[in-house]
């Protein structure tokens, strides 16, 4: 098992996570689109429970993919 450090940018229109080793190597990296609602020109609206359902959405993927390599822990 791996000691990792994860970082998470949930931007406007896509939602990352990223696995890290203690060295800066990257080792896992999952993205899902985000959505952003226009209900008047010029307004961008996200809901922030679905912002969170995805990111936890990419954290699970890094999770399912480190129990086929060395285990993240």
């Amino acid at each position: 098992m791996i000691v990792a450090l994860i970082g998470i940018d949930a931007g406007t229109t896509v939602i990352k996570s990223v696995a890290f080793s203690l060295e800066g190597e990257e080792l896992y990296t999952s993205s899902v689109d985000n959505a952003v609602d226009s209900p008047e020109p010029g307004w961008a609206e996200q809901a922030m429970l679905t912002t969170w359902e995805k990111t936890a959405q990419t954290l699970r993927v890094q999770c399912g993919r480190q129990t086929r390599r060395t285990p993240l822990r």
